[in-house]
């Protein structure tokens, strides 16, 4: 899965792409949590979050290259 958000403090995990924060996981929940945690203490929202999984084609591209 690939998170995505915005924000104006640096958060424990991810790189910023185009001034959007991107995170890639194989277990959104566990990152998720960690996530809005930190956002929550830092007073730091997380703006336009999204959380995006692979589709089937994008799964079948990365088992057969």
């Amino acid at each position: 899965a690939v998170i995505r958000f915005h924000c104006e403090r640096t958060p424990p995990i991810g790189e910023a792409v185009d001034g959007v924060w991107e995170a890639r996981t194989d277990d959104e929940v566990e990152l998720l949590h960690l996530l809005t945690s930190w956002s929550r203490d830092a007073g730091a929202p997380l703006l336009g979050l999204t959380v995006t999984r692979p589709s089937l084609e994008d799964v079948y591209l990365r088992l057969t290259s």
